[in-house]
């Protein structure tokens, strides 16, 4: 994943020229999420009021603002400048501590929670109008659905999609990830009851005083 960040050219840039951003208000803390069910809790609570399970944590020492901003550029200024072109990322580990993950940072994490998880702290603490708009666009991916006509060559917009941070896809049995994102992102065809008629053609057809206009979509 730091590869992946890394080789973002624009956002690369924006880690490694940003001004710090200024320091959000302090919160005091008031509650702990259990690392069970993931309930916000009052800190004044040991046990989790929801699953009964889950214990509060000890408390910890929050990272200071812009550690990880510092940390990161560290990284990323030895993978360009050392002659191995590697780094040791225990100190940007650290910097990750508090990011709020479901587990400990060393444990085992989701990988598309620990990215969201980074890029929000990520945000507040790069600086500078550019670099902050780089940061909050990175890795952003946005997937649209159209009716294609397969008679026609109109296309209709039917869901223009939000930008996410993720896209997830099944890659098992695909053999690789490109493999698996054009299997998600194949169009199907849709006939029978589910047959689509386009209504632009339709439009234009009765306008000139014609009948309904067949037409196919994907």
């Amino acid at each position: 994943m730091l590869q992946h960040l890394f080789l973002d050219d624009a956002l690369r840039n924006a880690v490694l020229t940003a001004p710090l951003a200024p320091a959000p208000p302090a919160k005091g803390d008031e509650t702990w999420k259990c690392s069970i069910c993931t309930c916000d809790n009052d800190w004044s609570v040991r046990c989790c009021v929801a699953c009964e399970t889950g214990e509060r944590p000890d408390k910890e020492d929050p990272v200071p603002h812009g550690d990880l901003l510092l940390q990161l550029r560290r990284a990323f200024r030895f993978m360009m400048d050392s002659d191995l072109q590697a780094v040791d990322t225990s100190l940007l580990v650290e910097a990750c501590r508090d990011l709020g993950l479901h587990f400990r940072v060393t444990a085992q994490n989701d990988s598309s929670e620990f990215l969201d998880k980074l890029l929000e702290r990520l945000e507040r603490e790069v600086g500078g109008s550019w670099q902050s708009g780089v940061v909050k666009q990175a890795l952003r991916v946005r997937v649209s659905s159209q009716l294609v006509s397969a008679e026609c060559p109109h296309r209709k917009p039917v869901n223009p999609g939000v930008f996410e941070k993720s896209f997830k896809v099944n890659v098992e049995r695909h053999g690789t990830l490109e493999r698996a994102m054009a299997e998600a992102l194949a169009g199907e065809l849709l006939t029978g009851d589910s047959r689509v008629e386009c209504e632009q053609c339709t439009a234009e057809h009765q306008a000139n005083g014609g009948g309904g206009a067949g037409g196919g979509g994907q």
